[in-house]
């Protein structure tokens, strides 16, 4: 009987294991595995995620504040998507997770944990997260070259 018991146990956690776990690792795979094109040199970090989100099947969650506000510089010509954030994130001490069904987090090395992330998480869908009002959408400034002087502030 006990043998019977640990079988049970045994195929109930790897039928989770199969149907849960693997999916939802293979799914994160997929997201950082996109291949990017885009021209981000004259935008900020910022304007650079809110670019990706409509180019691609993907959505970031992050708090501005911890974002630098400077041009990034990056031309990515079919660059991987994991390559381009391992690429971009550490210099500025960040790191990115992958979350929902295709959400990507970018935070602080530091806080990378469950309570962090799910206030992060918490914000974004209560319409919390109030991006910098000195972004200029990033179609202007490839239009014109520019951010349009009143909306530009100087450092």
């Amino acid at each position: 009987m006990a043998v019977s018991t640990q079988l049970r146990r045994f195929v109930s956690v790897g039928c989770f294991f199969f149907l849960f776990i693997i999916p939802e690792r293979a799914f994160c795979q997929k997201i950082f595995s996109l291949e990017i094109t885009g021209d981000y040199r004259d935008a900020t970090m910022i304007e650079m995620f809110i670019d990706l989100e409509k180019k691609y099947p993907i959505r970031f969650y992050y708090d501005p504040d911890i974002l630098p506000y400077y041009k990034v510089g990056y031309d990515c010509k079919g660059r991987n998507l994991y390559n381009l954030l391992q690429t971009l994130l550490p210099p500025h001490n960040l790191t990115c997770i992958a979350a929902r069904d295709n959400g990507i987090i970018i935070c602080r090395k530091t806080d990378m944990n469950a309570d962090y992330v799910r206030n992060l998480l918490r914000k974004w869908d209560e319409d919390e997260i109030e991006l910098p009002d000195f972004l200029t959408p990033l179609e202007l400034v490839l239009q014109t070259g520019a951010p349009p002087a009143s909306t530009a502030k100087k450092f």
